[in-house]
């Protein structure tokens, strides 16, 4: 599939297709709705590469997660912190699944510096909610 995500916008991005065949053929290849301003943008935040990997990537869905699942997802992104994509789609999963806000597993990992899986899911399983 990388090679299909990378051929549709290297041809949009010279000009040869436009924008509306390129996220249509993005969504039936990936399933992942981009907006042509993510398309037009994406260099803002991140390379070509990265941002045809973050697309070529499979999603997870949240409800198919059980702590198993969860622990193994966490372990990829501690194996791989360097594959942006990979830490997207799993904490994103993860963030979802545990009802916890966008960045909660970078700012764990990467801010309060917990590097076992074990305590990083301790950490996603506390009920953060403010109750009123």
């Amino acid at each position: 599939m990388r090679p299909q995500v990378r051929s549709l916008i290297i041809d949009y991005l010279n000009d040869q297709i436009s924008a509306e065949h390129t996220l249509r053929q993005i969504m039936d290849l990936t399933g992942k709705h981009i907006s042509e301003y993510e398309l037009n943008n994406y260099w803002r935040s991140e390379d070509l590469e990265s941002f045809i990997d973050r697309l070529a990537l499979q999603s997870l869905d949240p409800k198919t997660i059980d702590d198993d699942r969860a622990i193994e997802l966490l372990q990829s992104i501690l194996d791989n912190l360097g594959d942006h994509a990979l830490l997207i789609r799993n904490s994103e999963a993860l963030e979802i699944k545990y009802r916890k806000p966008s960045g909660t597993v970078v700012n764990l990992i990467f801010y309060k510096e917990i590097e076992d899986v074990s305590s990083l899911l301790l950490a996603l399983k506390i009920d953060t909610v403010t109750y009123l």
